[in-house]
């Protein structure tokens, strides 16, 4: 009995699967794949790390302070960019890691719980790197790309809140130094004040109705840090 063979293109599909590629193909895709989740992992890193940087730098920490008041404040001001491309990227590199890696054989919450856990740590330590400072500054003196430079300006921005450090006091009005310059502040009986005095040289977050330089304080928060002043270039 003869047996039936399989058509022609079959058998030339069959053999061109099993064809065995040369070594070098192998090592050139390992070395491609290791150098493309590196720069993933180091994009990653640094998205993360300007989170951080931003969240800092826009004292975006003392806004829930305020109660329901401070909320749109915060999600106005909320680095979305580089949280979504921080996101995006542990996304992938979690993709990477189960495909080509023996992670695959661990227990998928565990790979996403180390992979957090070890992205977070690296992107707060990234955080405090010179380049997140460097490129907040040339942001505010408008030499990055539009979007670039949108996305890393240093400040909070709102016309009715003002960050900034007090250098005057005279009753019931504050002098505050901001990055757009002087700003008067009126306290009044209605104004929701920190728990402690304010003295010149406290750093503080105002919300207020803003008329030109001057504000009318609606709640007063003491700030986490000291203002990072944006620096000029220097005019010949």
């Amino acid at each position: 009995m003869i047996e039936e063979q399989p058509p022609s293109s079959l058998l030339d599909k069959l053999q061109h699967a099993v064809k065995m590629r040369p070594r070098w193909y192998f090592w050139l895709r390992t070395v491609g794949i290791a150098l493309g989740t590196a720069a993933l992992a180091v994009v990653m890193v640094f998205a993360i790390g300007a989170l951080f940087f931003l969240w800092r730098s826009r004292e975006l920490g003392v806004l829930p302070g305020f109660g329901f008041r401070g909320v749109p404040f915060l999600l106005g001001n909320f680095p979305w960019d580089a949280a979504i491309l921080s996101f995006l990227g542990l996304v992938v590199l979690l993709m990477l890691l189960r495909r080509f890696t023996p992670s695959y054989r661990w227990p998928m919450l565990f790979v996403v719980a180390l992979a957090v856990i070890g992205a977070t740590f690296f992107g707060a330590w990234a955080s405090r790197a010179p380049i997140h400072g460097i490129l907040a500054n040339r942001a505010l003196r408008g030499e990055l790309p539009h979007f670039f430079g949108r996305a890393y300006r240093p400040f909070l921005e709102n016309d009715r809140v003002v960050v900034g450090e007090i250098t005057k006091i005279k009753g019931d009005t504050y002098t505050l130094e901001t990055p757009g310059g002087d700003v008067t502040v009126k306290v009044t009986d209605d104004t929701r004040l920190p728990p402690f005095s304010l003295t010149t040289g406290t750093a503080v977050v105002v919300i207020g109705e803003r008329k030109g330089d001057r504000i009318e304080a609606e709640a007063i928060r003491a700030a986490h840090r000291r203002m990072m002043m944006p620096q000029r270039r220097h005019e010949d």
